[in-house]
């Protein structure tokens, strides 16, 4: 059952969250979204489960405070034992700290027969993140190009 906040997103951006989520939680794993403050603005139980919030929290705050080198290599300072974490967006926050962290929960501790199975939803999240980091650079250009374009039109009007 999927628990949602808006924190900023765009209503395609939520549904992306929500399809990805229950996606993730018919593989039998716990999908969530958090924001720099530990908000949980997705959250997507597979049942099998519970995830600790606070856990998801801190995991969330660890991975945008130290995000990788590249942005779709898994953060080094996430315990890849049983959570996958990967930022998501930069939301503009005036030089406030913000920001958006995915977070796969696999509910497993790591041993020699999950290693497989974390190894695919690592990648899982891999491609996911760069899809949506993808979309939402693709949407700010297309949002500056509209605006300027309706700019433009205004300029020609009055002329």
């Amino acid at each position: 059952m999927p628990e949602t906040a808006t924190a900023g997103l765009t209503a395609t951006q939520i549904n992306e969250l929500k399809n990805f989520g229950s996606r993730v939680a018919v593989l039998g794993a716990n999908f969530a979204v958090c924001d720099y403050s530990g908000k949980t603005v997705v959250l997507f139980k597979s049942g099998a489960f519970d995830s600790d919030l606070a856990r998801l929290a801190k995991v969330a705050y660890d991975c945008l405070r130290h995000p990788p080198q590249n942005k779709t290599q898994l953060n080094p300072h996430t315990p890849v034992s049983r959570y996958l974490a990967l930022p998501l967006v930069s939301l503009n926050g005036n030089g406030k700290k913000n920001g958006l962290a995915a977070i796969i929960d696999t509910g497993q501790q790591q041993d020699n027969q999950n290693i497989e199975s974390t190894e695919l939803f690592a990648e899982i999240l891999r491609l996911f993140a760069e899809k949506f980091i993808e979309q939402h650079r693709n949407t700010a250009q297309m949002d500056l190009i509209s605006s300027e374009l309706a700019q433009r039109y205004e300029e020609l009007v009055l002329l």
